[in-house]
Formats: C-alpha cells, sequence, structure tokens
C-alpha cells in the first residue's frame, strides 16, 4: 500500500504574492494533496479560499499559525508560545491556534501542526552544541558536559511553563473536537524547545482518551535530535508508531542542515518508514533553497523506493 504524499506551501509561499500561484506551483509537481504551511499572508490565504472555491484540492492538513497574525512581519510560527511567561502572548497563541483550526475546517483538512512553545531560556545553546559536534567533537567529555549542564537548567526552566501548555492544549482539543480537526504535536529540533521526549509522552498520555490529539513526527528534526545525542531516531519512532497523525518528510546532513530533498542527505529511509503508518500523510516540507530539478528526481527515486518496499513487503508475507 503505497503512502499519502502531501507538499508543503513553505517551500515556496515566499516567491509568490499570490496565494493562487503557490498552489499552482506546487499541484504541477504532482504531489498527492497539499500542506497549507505557516507563514502565509491573510492575503494569500484569501487568494487561496479563491482557488479552493473555483476547483477543489485535496488539503491534507494545515501548520500553525494560518494565516500567520497580521502584525507579524516575518514567517515566524514561534511568534506566540503556550510555554511563554506572557499572559497576554498564551492568550494570542490560543487565540490564533483556534482560527487556524476554523480556517482548517474551510478547506477539509484534517489536521493541524502545532509548536507548542520553548523553556524560558536563550536558544543559543543547541547553536554550540552543534557547533561541537561540527569540529568533531560529539564524543569528547566537553561535549557532554555542556549537554548535561545545559539540560539540567532546561529542567529548572520549563517546569514552570509546562502547565501553561497543558492548559492551552485543553482549550485547543475542546475546539478541535467541535470542528473535527486533528492535532499533531509536533517534534522540535531544539533542545531547548517543549516538548522533550519525556513531556511527548506525558502529553501524549494526558489525551490518551481524545482521538483528535496525536503526534507528528518531523524527520529532519528528529534526526537532529539524534545527532545531539538526546534520542535514537528509529527506536523513538518506533515507541511512538501508534500515536502518528502524519509526519514532515525530508533530509539532513549531520548535524543541524534539514529540510534537504528526500535522499540527499544521511537518513535510512528503509529503517525508519518501517515504523511508520502508510495511512498518515507523509509531507515533503524542503527548505526554498531546494530547486525544482532536485524535487523532480527525489521524486523518481522516491517511486523505486516505494515499488523496492512493496516488493519487500510481498515476499515478506
Amino acid at each position: 500500500m503505497p503512502f499519502t504524499l502531501g507538499f508543503s506551501t513553505s517551500w515556496n509561499h515566499s516567491r509568490h504574492r499570490n496565494g493562487e500561484e503557490i498552489l499552482e506551483e506546487i499541484l504541477n509537481l504532482g504531489f498527492d494533496g497539499v500542506e497549507l504551511g505557516h507563514g502565509l499572508s491573510v492575503a494569500k490565504v484569501s487568494d487561496l479560499r479563491k482557488a479552493y472555491k473555483k476547483s477543489p484540492f485535496l488539503c491534507l492538513g494545515v501548520h500553525n499559525f494560518f494565516p500567520a497574525p497580521m502584525n507579524i512581519l516575518i514567517d515566524n510560527p514561534d511568534c506566540y508560545e503556550f510555554s511563554s511567561l506572557s499572559y497576554l502572548h498564551r492568550l494570542k497563541a490560543i487565540r490564533h491556534t483556534l482560527e487556524t483550526i476554523d480556517t482548517a475546517s474551510e478547506f477539509n483538512a484534517e489536521y493541524v501542526v502545532l509548536h507548542l512553545g520553548s523553556a524560558p531560556m536563550h536558544s543559543h545553546y543547541t547553536r554550540k552544541l552543534n557547533e561541537l559536534l561540527l569540529k568533531g567533537k560529539g564524543e569528547s567529555s566537553s561535549y557532554e558536559k555542556n549537554r548535561q549542564k545545559i539540560i539540567k537548567k532546561r529542567e529548572s526552566r520549563v517546569k514552570w511553563v509546562l502547565k501553561y501548555v497543558i492548559e492551552a492544549l485543553n482549550l485547543i482539543e475542546k475546539h478541535a473536537s467541535k470542528q473535527k480537526i486533528k492535532i499533531g504535536i509536533e517534534v522540535r529540533s531544539h533542545l531547548e524547545q517543549i516538548p522533550n521526549e519525556a513531556e511527548m509522552i506525558y502529553i501524549l498520555n494526558q489525551f490518551k482518551d481524545s482521538k483528535w490529539i496525536g503526534y507528528w513526527h518531523d524527520f529532519g528534526h528528529c534526526q537532529r535530535r539524534h545527532n545531539l545525542k538526546l534520542l535514537k531516531h528509529q527506536q523513538w519512532l518506533s515507541s511512538l508508531s501508534k500515536d502518528i497523525l502524519g509526519g514532515h518528510f525530508q533530509d539532513i546532513l549531520f548535524p543541524n542542515k534539514d529540510h534537504l530533498a528526500p535522499f540527499s542527505g544521511d537518513l535510512n529511509y528503509s529503517e525508519l518508514l518501517a515504523h511508520f503508518p502508510k495511512k498518515a500523510p507523509l509531507v515533503w516540507e524542503l527548505s526554498p533553497r531546494v530547486k525544482r530539478k532536485e524535487i523532480l528526481e527525489a521524486k523518481k527515486l522516491w517511486k523505486a523506493f516505494e515499488e523496492k518496499m512493496t516488493s519487500a513487503n510481498i515476499k515478506s508475507n
């Protein structure tokens, strides 16, 4: 059974002024459906509404915030966080998320992908670890000392804000259930971000009786955490396979150059996709730097890969 392939507007939305042009370029790539990503302005979303009314396309899902808040002038899905120490910022994060769910419903989307926030600490800590990895010091005592120091600092900070995240998710889950939109909590790439592995499991357990909250796997983000020695990618994916709503598909070069075209980096898809449910959408979320010809070549490689996987499954059965 083939995977459902989607493609995110994160690849090309910044190159077009009109939302219909964004959509047309993606549909011409020949994917099954589209994920409407973060960073799209109110005007571009209005264009997409018009396009959808004229000729409904398969919108697999939406990435929060959608549309982008009008006062945010750059593409920043973390402009407002559920974990913020500011009550006003938390309210804005919740309000824009509820609006995103309503907009997703207009396009008959199945899901909304969420970033949950971050611990109140500087983001340069993860950059420092990546610099050590690039220098080949990942096995050094210096790296491990810095890693443990950052983890300890994070633990002391995150306990103050995790309750805000749960409170927000309770409100979001209620609204999502009314609109029949699933909420995918995305694995993040930085140590400072929420949730980490223990927090993800804790949050999913909090909503284990809800069919509207699940896990969203990002292959690049998860591999970055693997490279930082925070988890083992294949093991993590296997442990959460029953909770997976979908995934952002991409490749990565060690340690943190992600959102590359599939088959151009370090990932072993045979190992990883064995744990990814075929019913869940696999959305190509690529950097704007990736060229169209790279995507088309990756699609050819994907077709051969999928045929190989199908053949192997038939033989094993």
